[in-house]
């Protein structure tokens, strides 16, 4: 028996690295796909960590309650993070996890760092999920439209 031999020079383009795979996508659709799951995944990673800091630095009578609702939040796109990172690693792609690699591709607005009260807090979380929810909307509605038939 033959076993095919795959070439594992990987494939540099649009600032990411795709190896080559035998999922049954032909390159170019893997290297789009990728591209935009890297994006994602920056666009992703964003949020969560800034979950994660109003989190730790909500202060004021509703402490409690805003300290438990960013750290659920910040759960819910943990998980979606996780799976974003797996898909682009399955299709070859090289998930960049790093805060530098977020950092530079994300789209969002920074975070504001000198903010304590809740009601800040929930107007900059409130405006990070919508900003997100729309790119990624976007970015769905972009796939699609250019999706081979």
């Amino acid at each position: 028996m033959t076993v095919a031999r795959l070439e594992n020079a990987p494939i540099h383009r649009g600032g990411i690295t795709v190896h080559t795979t035998r999922i049954g996508l032909d390159p170019n659709t893997r290297e789009r796909i990728a591209e935009e799951l890297a994006q994602a995944l920056a666009n992703a990673i964003d949020p969560s960590l800034q979950m994660k800091h109003a989190h730790w630095n909500v202060k004021g009578p509703a402490f409690i309650a805003l300290h438990e609702l960013f750290d659920e939040i910040h759960g819910v796109v943990a998980g979606l993070v996780d799976d974003l990172a797996e898909r682009l690693a399955a299709l070859g792609g090289t998930a960049n996890g790093t805060i530098g690699s977020a950092a530079a591709r994300s789209r969002l607005a920074a975070y504001p760092n000198s903010i304590t009260s809740g009601v800040q807090h929930l107007e900059a979380v409130a405006s990070t999920l919508a900003a997100f929810g729309a790119g990624s909307r976007a970015a769905s509605i972009d796939a699609t439209i250019s999706a081979p038939k």
